[in-house]
C-alpha cells in the first residue's frame, strides 16, 4: 500500500477539476467500506451538476464512526471556500423542506478542504434550531483519517485519482476491473458464476458469518480471485432464485417546475437497497461488466472491505488493520493465523490442486447467456461461452488487448516442441492403436514417453490439454495454434498432410450393416467392426485443416506455402473425383473440409454434380433401421457446410446454384432438412442467412433459374410465402470470419418482392399449376406486384384448357375469399385492392359456375355481398346463395353440380341445396350412394337427408320403390325406434347389408343393448364393442361381456373399421371393472387382449392374478423361456408351436410381466402380503419351473417379480415381506437379478445437455439411507441397497463425464 494519504493530499486533488465529479464515488465508497446502509443515494460523474441533495443515506443504529445512525441528507463540495458552500447549501435544504421532514434527519456537509473552524460553523447552526436531528462537518483531516480505516478505497484514490504508486494491496472490485479490462471486450462478472450458483451461495454466506478461512480453487488463481469478486459484484445468469430486487428510481433529482427533491424522499425505499450510481458503478458499465445494478447493500459493503494483498510486508500492514476486512492474499504461503484472530476474513484462492474440491467448470449455455447480456452477438456469444468453459485462460489470450497478456508457459522451448507435432493432430484416443500410430508418424516418439511428459500438461493453472475418458484434446486450438506455431518444422507440416487423408478419408467397415446386423455383431466376441482411427483423432485432424485454411490462411509456413495452401491440398486429395464411399467416410466432417478450402470444397461438389450418376447424391439416400422407427440418410452435413459458406459474400451465389442442383436431384426422405430449405434459408428475404444486400441475393435467385430451374421456381414460392415468418437460425462458420447476415429492413423486403413478382410471372407461363400457385399469394405483393400476376394469367388465358382455368380461379377465388371473410384483420387487403381481384374473376367466370361457388360449400361459407361470417350467419341467405350456385351449375347439366361436390369442403351440402332446387336428379344422385368417391356418397346422403327432413314418410317409400338401395337410403337417416323397426322389415339380405355398414354412432341410450345384440348377431363384434365402450351398457354386464368375449370366440370383421381400437377396448374393459365383473374372467380377456393393448393400458386385474396364482405366473414364464435342454423334458410340444403365435405371446408375456409392479406376490386381496403368503407363492413357482425343466431361469424371474414398486409405510424398498423372504431364501442370485430388475424398472431419463449425475447421485443418497435404515434387521437386504447405491453413484460419475465432454464440444 502507498504511504497514508494526508488532508495536504486531499487539499491538492481538490485543485483538479474532477475532483468535483469524483469526490461523491470516494464518499460512497467510504461508507461502504465502513458499514451496510439500509439505503444510499449519491450520484457521481456527470450526475453532480443535477439539481437536489447530493447524497442521501440510510443506516442502522451503531453505525461507525462518520455516518450518523438513522436517516441523513448530504452536501459535497470540494472549492476553496468550503464555509460559502456549506451555508448555501444547508439554507437551500432548510427553505426546500419542513421542520417535520427535517425531524430525525441528520445534515452532514463534506469537503476535501481543510476547514478549521467547521465547528463553530456546526454550533452556530445547531443555535438555529431549523429541526435537524444533528448536524456534522467532516473536512480533509476526517476524510484522511476516515481513508486510513479503508484500505481498498484508500488504494483507489492514491492510484487512480493521485497518481501514486500502488504497494502490495489493492481492492478486489479495482483488481477485477484491472483483470477484466485487459480484454476486448472485457469479461463479464456473471461469466465467472455461470454454473456456480451453489458456490455463491456457499461464498456469501461464509463472508456473512463469523471471520474464517474459504479456499476457492480453480483452473488458475487469477480464476479463482475473479470469481471472489463476481461473487460480489454480480448475479448468476438465468438464477431467478438469487436476482436482487431491482432499485427504485426514487423521485427525479429536481421535480418538475423546480420543486426540489424532500429530504424524505427514502420514504419508498427497499431497506437494503443503495439507490443511484457512482463512478465505478459507471466505469463498469463502461467495460461491459454485468455487475447487477441495485446490488444488496451488504454485497457491496463486504466488496468495499475486500482486499487482495500481493506481498507479506502489505499483509502484515492490513491484518494489523483495526476494521475487519476481507483478505484475498496472493503470494504464497500468508499467516492467515494472525487475520483470523484480528477478525479477518480471509479468503485463499488458488489454481486446483488434485486433493482440492474445485470450483465446477463454467455451464457453457450460461456462460454464452452472459456474454449476449454482455452485448455479443449469438454467435460470438456461443463461441466464447465454450471457449470461456475449456480454458478462460485461453480465450483471454485470444480476445486480450494487444501486449497485455503473456504467452503461457507451455509455449517455451522444450514444452512448445512437445505440443507443435500434436497440435497438428488436434485430439485423439489413448487406447486406439491406430491413433497411436499417427502420433508416432507426427511426433516421432513413442506414445509411452509421450505420454508420460504430457501428464503435468492436463491439469494445473492454465494446462494446455483436457483429458476425458482417454480422450486427449487442445483446450482451445486457435488459441494454442498461435502459441505453439513457432515451434512447427516443415517435415512436421508434411508428414501432417501425408497423413491427413488417409486418416479423413478412412471408410466405416459397419456401414453396408444393416441396424440388426450392428446389434448381432455387438454381441459377438469381435463386436462391431470400427475404423482404424477414432472419430477422435479424425475430428480433430480435420479441426486442424479447417484452422490451417481459415485461421494461419495466407501467412507463410515453414516450407514456404501457406496455411491455405496446406488445407486446399487435404481438401482436394480427399475429395476431388471422389466416388460414393469417399463422400460417405468423410459426410460427418464435411462442415470443417468446407471451412478449410470453401473454393476447393464447392469444386469438388460441382465437379460431382456434373458427373451421369453424381456420387455425392449418394448421401441422400435413406436407410431403414430394421426397428419401424424411420430411417436416416448421411447428406445433413453437406447442407450445414454449403449453408455456412453461404455466409461468404463472394461465393453466396455460387453455393446457391449448389443447392439448386441439389434440391433438383434431390430423392426427398423423412429428413424435413433438403436441399431446397437450405437454400431459401439461405436467401431468406426477412431473415437471410446469406450474406450480401437484398440485390445481391436477388441476383442468387436468377443464377439459379438459369441452372436449376425447377429448384428456382420452388425458391421463388418459398421466398415470398416465407417472407414474413421466423426461422431457426443456422450455425455458421466456426473459424472464418464472416459475419452473421443482418436482418432485413422493410424496405428491402418490399423492394426484393417487387423483383421476385415479374420472375415468377415469367417462370410460370402458361402452365396452369403454376399460374394458380403464383395467385395463391398474390396478397404478399404491394399493387405493382399484384398486377404482374394478373398480366400473366391474362396472358396465358387463351392458351389454358377448361380444367386448367378452373384451377387457376379456384386458386384466386379462395385467396380473395380469406381477405373478405376477415375484412378487420391487420393482413386483410382493402377493397380498393381486391377489386381488381375480384374483376378478373367476374371476367373470367366459366359458364354454369362461378370461381366462389366452392367457397359457398365450406364449413365457414362464403359470398361476395353476403354477410355470412358473423357468429349468428343468416341461415336464408346461405340457402339462397347455394341454391342459386346449385341453379348455375344446372345450366351445364348434373355434371357441373358433380364438379362442385367434389370441388367443396362440404359436399352434403350440394347435395342439400340441389334437393331444394330440384327433383329431376333425385334418382341419379341417389345412385351415388354406393360405389362412388366420398365427395359424391356424401352429396347424395344430404339430398337424401334433405328429403327425409321435407317428408317424414320419404324414407319408407323410396325404401320400397327402391329395394336395391334401400339398405343404403336407411343408413342415412338418424337411429330410433322407427327406422329399427323399418330395417326389421326388410328382405333378409337387406337387413344383413344395412347391419354390414351401418356405424353405431349417435345411437339412443335405450336402443344400445338393442343395436349391439344385432351388430353380435351379425358378426360385427368390434362395432358392438364400440358403442358399449362411447355409450355404456347400463345393468347388462353380461352384454359387455359377451362383446369382449365374441372377437375370441368366432370370426368377426376386419378391427381397421374402428377408430381407435386400443382406447375402445380398454374403455369396455374398465367399464366392465368397475361394474364388477369377475376378477378372473377380466384377467382372462386382459391376457387376449394384451396384443391390441400392449403400451396403451396395463392389465390390472391380470397383474392380481399373477400376484394370487402362481400356476398364472409360470404359465406366461413358460412362454418365454424353453425348457433346458440337459434337463431332459419333452420340447415336441415347444418346436411345435407357429413362430407368428409364438412370437406375439412372447411379446405379450414379456410386457405383462415387465409392468407387472403391483400387487405383490402372494398378495389375495390386491393388498400387501403377508410373508408367509409371499413364501408359498415363491415355493410353488420354484416347484413348478423346475418340474418343468426351467429351473435355470428362476433367479431372474423371481427377482423381477420380488421388485415390485410397493413400499414401507415410510418408503423404505423393497417392503418387509420381501425383505424376509430375501432372508429367508439367502439365494445371491436373486439378490442380484432383484436388484438389475430395479434399476431397469428405471427406463428411460431425461436431462440438460450438461447436468450430469445430479439425478443418479439423488437415488445413491436414497439407497444408502435405505440401506442403513434396515441392515440390522435384514442384512441381505442392506447388501442389496448398497449395490444400487454404488450401481448409481457409478453411473452419477459417467453421467458427469458425459456432461463436461458435451460441454467441451
Amino acid at each position: 500500500m502507498t504511504e497514508l494519504l494526508t488532508a495536504t493530499d486531499l487539499e491538492q486533488w481538490s485543485e483538479r477539476n474532477d475532483s468535483r465529479e469524483h469526490l461523491p464515488t470516494l464518499v460512497r465508497r467510504l461508507i461502504f467500506a465502513v458499514t451496510a446502509p439500509e439505503a444510499l443515494r449519491m450520484p457521481a460523474a456527470e450526475a453532480v451538476g443535477l439539481p437536489g441533495l447530493d447524497g442521501e443515506v440510510m443506516s442502522l443504529p451503531g453505525a461507525p464512526p462518520f455516518v450518523p445512525p438513522g436517516r441523513s441528507v448530504w452536501e459535497l463540495g470540494t472549492g476553496r471556500d468550503p464555509q460559502d458552500k456549506a451555508q448555501r447549501d444547508y439554507r437551500k435544504r432548510v427553505d426546500g423542506s419542513t421542520r417535520d421532514e427535517r425531524a430525525g434527519v441528520v445534515f452532514v456537509f463534506v469537503t476535501s478542504r481543510r476547514w478549521p473552524d467547521s465547528q463553530d460553523w456546526v454550533d452556530r447552526r445547531t443555535k438555529d434550531d431549523d429541526g435537524w436531528a444533528g448536524i456534522r462537518v467532516l473536512d480533509a483531516e476526517d476524510l484522511a483519517a476516515w481513508l486510513a480505516l479503508c484500505p481498498g478505497v484508500h488504494r483507489w484514490l492514491a492510484s487512480e485519482q493521485l497518481g501514486r504508486e500502488p504497494h502490495g494491496v489493492i481492492g478486489l472490485r479495482d483488481w477485477y476491473r484491472n483483470w477484466a479490462e485487459r480484454t476486448q471486450p472485457a469479461i463479464p462478472a456473471a461469466l465467472l458464476l455461470a454454473g456456480r450458483d451453489d458456490q455463491v451461495r456457499r461464498l456469501r454466506n461464509r463472508l456473512r458469518a463469523e471471520p474464517g478461512e474459504q479456499v476457492v480453487a480453480s483452473a488458475s488463481r487469477d480464476e479463482s480471485v475473479a470469481f471472489v469478486a463476481a461473487s460480489l459484484m454480480a448475479e448468476p445468469p438465468q438464477d431467478e432464485a438469487t436476482t436482487p430486487r431491482q432499485t427504485s428510481e426514487g423521485s427525479p433529482v429536481a421535480a418538475p417546475g423546480g420543486t426540489e427533491e424532500s429530504v424524505g424522499a427514502f420514504a419508498d425505499a427497499e431497506p437494503g437497497e443503495p439507490v443511484g450510481s457512482s463512478a465505478a458503478e459507471e466505469g463498469d458499465a463502461a467495460m461491459g461488466l454485468a455487475r447487477a445494478s441495485g446490488a444488496p447493500a451488504e454485497l457491496e459493503a463486504l466488496l468495499e472491505r475486500a482486499l487482495v494483498v500481493e506481498d507479506v510486508r502489505a499483509w502484515r500492514r492490513v491484518v494489523a488493520h483495526e476494521r475487519r476486512m476481507v483478505l484475498v492474499p496472493v503470494f504464497a504461503e500468508p499467516e492467515i493465523g494472525d487475520a483470523l484472530r484480528a477478525g479477518h476474513h480471509v479468503v485463499l484462492p488458488r489454481a486446483g490442486r488434485r486433493s482440492d474440491v474445485l470450483l465446477p467448470r463454467l455451464h457453457r449455455h450460461l456462460a454464452r447467456e452472459a456474454w449476449i447480456a454482455a452485448g455479443l452477438g449469438h454467435d460470438r456469444a456461443g463461441e466464447y461461452g465454450r471457449a470461456a468453459r475449456r480454458s478462460l485462460a485461453s480465450l483471454r489470450r485470444r480476445i486480450g488487448r494487444p501486449g497485455w497478456l503473456r504467452q503461457p508457459p507451455w509455449a517455451s522451448d522444450t514444452t512448445a516442441n512437445l505440443l507443435a507435432p500434436l497440435l497438428l493432430a488436434g485430439a485423439w484416443v489413448d487406447d486406439v492403436q491406430g491413433d497411436l500410430e499417427a502420433l508416432q508418424s507426427l511426433t516421432d516418439r513413442g506414445w509411452r514417453a509421450t505420454a508420460r511428459d504430457l501428464s503435468t500438461l492436463t491439469s494445473g493453472e492454465d494446462a494446455p490439454l483436457l483429458l476425458r475418458d482417454r480422450r486427449w484434446e487442445f483446450a482451445d486450438p486457435v488459441d494454442a495454434w498461435d502459441a505453439l506455431n513457432h515451434a512447427l518444422t516443415a517435415e512436421d507440416l508434411d508428414a501432417f498432410q501425408s497423413l491427413a487423408p488417409g486418416v479423413l478419408g478412412e471408410s466405416d467397415p459397419a456401414s453396408g450393416l444393416t441396424a440388426r446386423e450392428r446389434i448381432a455383431a455387438s454381441l459377438s466376441e469381435t463386436g462391431v467392426p470400427r475404423r482404424r482411427y477414432s472419430n477422435t483423432l479424425r475430428r480433430g485432424m480435420a479441426t486442424t485443416t479447417a484452422i490451417l485454411g481459415a485461421v494461419v490462411g495466407d501467412r507463410e509456413l515453414p516450407g514456404g506455402l501457406t496455411g491455405q495452401q496446406r488445407a486446399s491440398r487435404v481438401v482436394r486429395e480427399l475429395l476431388h473425383r471422389a466416388d460414393a464411399a469417399r463422400w460417405h467416410a468423410v459426410a460427418q466432417l464435411l462442415p470443417l473440409l468446407a471451412e478449410a478450402s470453401p473454393e476447393g470444397f464447392l469444386a469438388c461438389v460441382e465437379h460431382s454434380l456434373d458427373e451421369t450418376d453424381p456420387p455425392v447424391m449418394s448421401l441422400f439416400a435413406e436407410t431403414a433401421d430394421d426397428f419401424g422407427l424411420g430411417s436416416h440418410s448421411a447428406h445433413s452435413p453437406l447442407l450445414w457446410a454449403l449453408e455456412s459458406l453461404a455466409w461468404s459474400p463472394a461465393l453466396l451465389s455460387r453455393v446457391a446454384v449448389v443447392l439448386g442442383r441439389l434440391a433438383d436431384r434431390d430423392p426427398g426422405g423423412r429428413l424435413a432438412n433438403r436441399p431446397s430449405a437450405s437454400l431459401a434459408t439461405a436467401l431468406h428475404l426477412r431473415i437471410p442467412q446469406g450474406a450480401g444486400d437484398a440485390a445481391t441475393r436477388i441476383a442468387a435467385v436468377d443464377a439459379v433459374r438459369t441452372v436449376a430451374p425447377m429448384a428456382a421456381w420452388r425458391l421463388e414460392l418459398d421466398l415470398v410465402s416465407h417472407a414474413n415468418r421466423g426461422m431457426i437460425l443456422v450455425s455458421g462458420p466456426k473459424f472464418r470470419d464472416w459475419s452473421r447476415p443482418p436482418h432485413a429492413t422493410v424496405n428491402d423486403i418490399v423492394d426484393a418482392l417487387d423483383a421476385l413478382a415479374p420472375r415468377i410471372a415469367d417462370d410460370a407461363g402458361a402452365d396452369p399449376d403454376r399460374l394458380a400457385a403464383a395467385l395463391a399469394l398474390v396478397d404478399r405483393f404491394r399493387e405493382p406486384g399484384r398486377l404482374v400476376l394478373l398480366d400473366a394469367a391474362e396472358t396465358a388465358w387463351p392458351d389454358l384448357q377448361e380444367e386448367g382455368r378452373r384451377t387457376v380461379l379456384a386458386s384466386l377465388a379462395e385467396r380473395v375469399a380469406m381477405h373478405r371473410r376477415h375484412p378487420d384483420v391487420g393482413w386483410a387487403l382493402p377493397d380498393q385492392a381486391l377489386q381488381p381481384l375480384e374483376a378478373f374473376l367476374d371476367t373470367h367466370a366459366l359458364p354454369g359456375s362461378h370461381p366462389e361457388d366452392a367457397e359457398l360449400f365450406s364449413w365457414l361459407p362464403f359470398r361476395r355481398g353476403l354477410n355470412l361470417d358473423r357468429e349468428d350467419p343468416d341461415p336464408e341467405a346461405l340457402a339462397s346463395a347455394r341454391a342459386e350456385a346449385v341453379r348455375r351449375c344446372l345450366s351445364e347439366g348434373l355434371p357441373a353440380v358433380l364438379r362442385l361436390a367434389e370441388a367443396s369442403e362440404h359436399p352434403a351440402a350440394v347435395g342439400d341445396a340441389l334437393a331444394s332446387v330440384t327433383t329431376d336428379h333425385d334418382s341419379a344422385v341417389l345412385k351415388h350412394l354406393a360405389g362412388s368417391s366420398q365427395p359424391l356418397h356424401a352429396m347424395a346422403a344430404g339430398l337424401a337427408v334433405h328429403r327425409q327432413r321435407e317428408d317424414a314418410g320419404w324414407l319408407v317409400a323410396t325404401a320400397a320403390a327402391r329395394p336395391a338401395q334401400a339398405a343404403a337410403l336407411c343408413r342415412t337417416a338418424a337411429i330410433d325406434e322407427a327406422l329399427l323397426t323399418l330395417v326389421d322389415g326388410l328382405q333378409p339380405d337387406t337387413q344383413d347389408e344395412f347391419w354390414r355398414d351401418m356405424q353405431p354412432l349417435g345411437v339412443p341410450d335405450d336402443l344400445t343393448p338393442t343395436v349391439a345384440r344385432r351388430l353380435l348377431q351379425r358378426g360385427r363384434a368390434w362395432a358392438a364393442i364400440q358403442l358399449l365402450s362411447h355409450a355404456g351398457f347400463g345393468a347388462d354386464l353380461d352384454l359387455a361381456v359377451q362383446a369382449l368375449k365374441a372377437p375370441a370366440l368366432a370370426a368377426t370383421e376386419d378391427i381397421s373399421r374402428v377408430r381407435s381400437p386400443q382406447y375402445t377396448v380398454g374403455r369396455l374393459l374398465d367399464r366392465a371393472e368397475e361394474a364388477g365383473a369377475d376378477d378372473t374372467l377380466l384377467a382372462d380377456l386382459e391376457w387376449y387382449y394384451q396384443p391390441l393393448l400392449d403400451h396403451s393400458r396395463i392389465p390390472r386385474a391380470l397383474h392380481r392374478e399373477l400376484a394370487r396364482n402362481p400356476a398364472r405366473f409360470v404359465g406366461l414364464v413358460s412362454l418365454m423361456h424353453r425348457p433346458d435342454p440337459d434337463t431332459g423334458a419333452n420340447l415336441a410340444d415347444e418346436e411345435a408351436r407357429d413362430d407368428a403365435a409364438s412370437s406375439q405371446a412372447f411379446s405379450a408375456a414379456w410386457t405383462v410381466l415387465r409392468e407387472w409392479r403391483t400387487p405383490l406376490p402372494g398378495s389375495v386381496d390386491g393388498q400387501l402380503p403377508t410373508t408367509d403368503d409371499m413364501l408359498r407363492w415363491v415355493e410353488s413357482v420354484r416347484e413348478m419351473l423346475t418340474a418343468s425343466g426351467r429351473a435355470r431361469v428362476l433367479p431372474v424371474v423371481l427377482g423381477d417379480a420380488l421388485s415390485g414398486a410397493v413400499a414401507d409405510e415410510d418408503g423404505t424398498w423393497p417392503s418387509e415381506p420381501v425383505r424376509d423372504v430375501l432372508e429367508i431364501l439367502g439365494d445371491a442370485d436373486i439378490d442380484e437379478h432383484l436388484a438389475v430388475a430395479r434399476m431397469n424398472q428405471r427406463g428411460v431419463t431425461s436431462r440438460g445437455v450438461y447436468d450430469g449425475g445430479a439425478q443418479e447421485r439423488a437415488l445413491a443418497e436414497k439407497y444408502s439411507a435405505a440401506a442403513d435404515r434396515v441392515r440390522g434387521r435384514w442384512p441381505r437386504s442392506g447388501t442389496l441397497l448398497d449395490g444400487l447405491s454404488r450401481s448409481y453413484r457409478e453411473d452419477a460419475r459417467r453421467e458427469d463425464r458425459s456432461a463436461e465432454s458435451q460441454g467441451d464440444r
